[in-house]
């Protein structure tokens, strides 16, 4: 069995607080889009854009 546990517990239409901000002026939660790789997810973020983020730049 799969005991990694982490890259199910996001799902694409998942909003996730973010650890940093992108910039001083966006939002401190990203809408997750599509899984690129096992630990990366193309991201939206209110007030900054479209943005990849490592699942270590979220929870």
């Amino acid at each position: 069995p799969n005991l990694d546990q982490s890259q199910e517990a996001f799902q694409p239409g998942t909003w996730v607080s973010l650890l940093e901000l992108p910039n001083p002026y966006s939002f401190d939660e990203a809408l997750l889009l599509c899984q690129i790789s096992e630990d990366q997810w193309v991201s939206w973020i209110p007030d900054h854009g479209e943005a990849t983020l490592h699942i270590s730049q979220f929870f």
